[in-house]
């Protein structure tokens, strides 16, 4: 098969499409893979209203998944943003605030290759998810 400068052009310009297309995939694909290949710990989440009801403010019930992280001992799924804001500024943790449909969540990183996200909704604390960095 002989390439012409057009057929030439078609390839490149296929290769871009599908490599515009392809990248974002295979991305989320090695994120999802890595992610399944690290300790149950990780990608653990807890909602305020699915243990709100059974968990007495102040108690580390069902955040299990923080056992391992000293400085988040004082958090709880019945915290005010007002109060986690404090332990953020006690423990002098590394965070990042992000608002998001009026909602804020708090990108904490309490040790290395850890972030934990907190969610609030209405000024109450909404859930706790960790991630892996």
């Amino acid at each position: 098969m002989k390439f012409t400068t057009q057929r030439t052009s078609q390839l490149f310009s296929l290769g871009r499409s599908i490599m515009r297309h392809t990248i974002p995939i295979v991305f989320v694909a090695v994120i999802v893979f890595v992610g399944c290949s690290t300790t149950p710990k990780v990608h653990t989440q807890t909602t305020a209203s699915t243990t709100a009801a059974t968990v007495p403010k102040g108690s580390r019930e069902g955040l299990e998944f923080l056992a391992d992280i000293p400085s988040l001992k004082d958090v709880s799924l019945k915290m005010t943003e007002a109060e986690f804001v404090d332990i953020l500024h006690q423990q002098k943790l590394d965070y990042k605030r992000d608002v998001s449909a009026g909602q804020p969540s708090y990108w904490v990183k309490p040790k290395v290759h850890v972030i934990v996200v907190f969610g609030f909704r209405d000024g109450r604390c909404s859930g706790i998810q960790r991630l892996p960095d």
